[in-house]
């Protein structure tokens, strides 16, 4: 399980960073110290490459915690901007921005056609502005601090990310014996120590696309890692998240055809663990208790696809629990299908809650619900930023692929959950931990004279 994945080593990683650990204590504290711990994570961010991950990715937890574990942060959405600006300080003061590839500046560009697309079409400019900046100036400053780590520094931060995601997790397992914080959203869906059920499934499919993708490297699967994986399919049935669960199990599939197309590889060079009989014993075991009638295992994924819909297959339940968030987008696209509606903006916007800075009127925050990625994409920016998007992602797959099955796999789960919940281009939650995810998966260290380092073995096997 993941407790075999030395959780006190995980939290050693976390305990070496004091700064952190204060960042923690103050969000939890009190409802006055929880606005002061983005303040925190804000002085840390401007430390270094490595510390802009790390504040980032704090600044997404304090945000996603489960309200019965901490109080309120009356000001979080000003707090997670002044963190992105520190962040972006921090990577253009150490010069992050030279040498970067074309993906770098293609991500740019799409930014600034997502930019001037909100000055001329958007109902609410300012809000769509604020949008587009916001998701240009996380990957940007993630695409730099992630590539201006050098082979050692990269190693070390995938260890402490791994860490980190594990003792989420392990935290979080108390909770199932808690139905008040560990079920607090719907009373059935676990959401351990996050705000929502859906949050605790993407962690769960995320870390297991991790270890499969190691699973898959190795030529003679180990228990360690099967057992692994087996405890992040448990956890996301029990969170009820189902497109987190069929994100992980279609990105296996998807990896296994298309690592080909992208990166050139072989079958055999790129996923050794399919010539293990081992894993082709297991693997038609489980194919054999998920098919045959009457098995305890099919009848629980069953009642997991079916969750509290009547349906009797995967696309009815697709339907019957998006169909809410898909039909108002087509209507849209039908009668816009060329400019769209505006980057960032409800298919309904005159139901938008727009949050206001109280000095300047400045909108920090206007959240929206949309399934369906490539959907939302077509309602908001219309046909032109669709091809961009598509070829944006095209990039981003190619770069993923070339650094091995397991950024391919995690690029893909995180995409796929994207069918179900539309979070890419929404850096304020889910968003930004999924950008942390695929900016790791695009970037290769920095070249230095030291020998060179397997990155991914050290973060996994930590």
């Amino acid at each position: 399980m993941l407790v075999a994945a030395r959780p006190l080593f995980a939290f050693s990683l976390l305990s070496k960073n004091w700064i952190l650990i204060l960042a923690v204590l103050a969000r939890l504290a009190s409802p006055a110290t929880a606005d002061f711990s983005y303040l925190v994570l804000a002085g840390y961010a401007l430390l270094g490459r490595r510390q802009v991950i790390q504040a980032l990715l704090l600044s997404w937890l304090f945000t996603m915690i489960n309200s019965g574990l901490a109080p309120d942060a009356a000001y979080s959405a000003i707090g997670r901007y002044l963190v992105l600006s520190s962040a972006f300080l921090s990577v253009v003061l150490r010069g992050g921005f030279s040498n970067q590839d074309r993906f770098f500046w293609f991500t740019i560009a799409l930014g600034g056609f997502f930019i001037l697309h909100a000055v001329v079409i958007s109902p609410m400019p300012d809000v769509s502005i604020l949008k587009a900046m916001a998701w240009t100036i996380v990957m940007i400053t993630l695409l730099a601090a992630w590539s201006g780590l050098n082979h050692l520094q990269r190693a070390r931060m995938q260890q402490w990310l791994f860490g980190f995601l594990v003792l989420v997790t392990v935290m979080s397992l108390p909770f199932l014996a808690v139905s008040e914080i560990g079920y607090a959203k719907n009373g059935s869906g676990f959401q351990g120590m996050l705000n929502h059920p859906q949050a605790f499934g993407t962690i769960m499919a995320v870390i297991g696309a991790l270890v499969m993708g190691r699973l898959l490297s190795q030529k003679r699967p180990s228990w360690k890692f099967l057992a692994m994986t087996l405890v992040c399919i448990v956890l996301i049935v029990l969170s009820e998240a189902r497109t987190a669960g069929m994100a992980l199990i279609l990105a296996l599939g998807v990896s296994v055809v298309f690592i080909l197309t992208f990166s050139g590889q072989s079958i055999r060079s790129a996923m050794p663990v399919l010539q293990s009989k081992r894993f082709i014993v297991l693997a038609l075991l489980l194919l054999v208790f998920l098919t045959v009638p009457g098995s305890p295992l099919r009848s629980v994924v069953n009642d997991y696809m079916g969750k509290s819909t009547d349906v009797d297959n995967l696309w009815s339940a697709y339907q019957a629990s998006r169909a809410v968030l898909f039909e108002p987008m087509i209507t849209n696209i039908s009668e816009s299908p060329i400019l769209g509606i505006g980057f960032g903006i409800a298919s309904d916007s005159t139901a938008m809650n727009v949050v206001r800075d109280p000095l300047f009127g400045i909108a920090i925050s206007a959240p929206i619900e949309k399934g369906v990625m490539p959907l939302a994409i077509l309602e908001e920016v219309g046909v032109v930023g669709f091809i961009l998007v598509a070829i944006w992602i095209l990039f981003l797959l190619r770069h993923a692929a070339a650094n091995g099955i397991t950024p391919f796999l995690v690029s893909t789960t995180v995409l796929l959950i994207n069918l179900g919940e539309s979070t890419l281009f929404s850096p304020g939650g889910m968003g930004m931990f999924m950008l942390i995810l695929l900016n790791f998966a695009v970037t290769k260290p920095k070249s230095t004279k030291f020998s060179q380092i397997n990155s991914y073995k050290v973060a996994v096997n930590a």
